[in-house]
């Protein structure tokens, strides 16, 4: 039996290798009170969902919010500057310095990705 192990690490995007928590819990927050006021703490409530699941979930499965909240959504996110958490690319250099494997995985649809890689070209 070989008992070598052989490490990887995957990285979460957002939260995780890009600073953008604040930006995403703002918008979240000014949307609930547009849909939901009657839940406090909305961006809490939503944090870590794909926008189907919210619109599933607490907003009655509405196409026209679903579209709605996708074009405020993605007006956000094609002006984010998509701040490093700090210290994470001193993390990530240490880990690729000692052979281990990395990957950046994520929920982000494909658009936003095109953002992200706009103002970070080398997590592409």
């Amino acid at each position: 039996m070989n008992r070598t192990k052989k490490w990887a690490v995957l990285f979460d995007l957002d939260g995780v290798v890009l600073d953008t928590e604040k930006a995403y819990d703002g918008f979240w927050e000014g949307e609930g009170k547009r849909y939901r006021p009657d839940i406090q703490a909305f961006h809490r409530k939503v944090k870590g969902f794909t926008l189907q699941k919210i619109v599933a979930e607490f907003l009655g499965n509405d196409p026209q919010k679903e579209q709605s909240i996708l074009r405020r959504l993605d007006a956000l996110e094609s002006r984010m500057d998509y701040p490093y958490i700090p210290g994470v690319l001193d993390f990530i250099e240490d880990l690729k310095s000692r052979g281990v494997p990395i990957a950046l995985v994520t929920s982000s649809n494909e658009k936003k990705m095109e953002y992200v890689y706009h103002a970070r070209p080398e997590l592409a």
